[in-house]
């Protein structure tokens, strides 16, 4: 099953570093990494050019709108219509997934239900 990996950032470029180490290690690799910017920070634009190479063996597209007040929601749903895969997983930009992360929302996913977790 391929699957797009969608992240909700703002502005923080040093977690979303260590979150795409995370899943550039991954068990299995996501086949596609949407950057989803509630904001169009130039930092982020300028993180995510190196970001691309440091981390080739992730498909990573960023998707970035206006900042004129909190639009989490709008940005994540022009990811999930941006994405080449029927398989959604969501994390927030502050949340570094282990390592088998993405293997077992493989091995769980079922036709017509939601997984989902916490953090402790």
């Amino acid at each position: 099953m391929n699957c797009t990996i969608i992240i909700s950032v703002y502005k923080d470029t040093d977690s979303l570093d260590l979150i795409l180490e995370s899943l550039s290690e991954q068990t299995i690799l996501p086949d596609e990494v949407i950057i989803s910017e509630d904001g169009n920070s130039d930092k982020m634009a300028e993180y995510l050019l190196i970001a691309k190479m440091k981390y080739e063996k992730l498909d990573i597209l960023h998707l970035f709108q206006e900042d004129i007040s909190w639009r989490k929601n709008v940005a994540l749903n022009r990811a999930v219509l941006s994405s080449k895969h029927e398989y959604l997983i969501f994390i927030d930009g502050d949340c570094i997934p282990y390592d088998n992360f993405i293997e077992w929302h493989l091995k769980l996913a079922e036709k017509n239900s939601v997984l989902c977790g916490r953090r402790s």
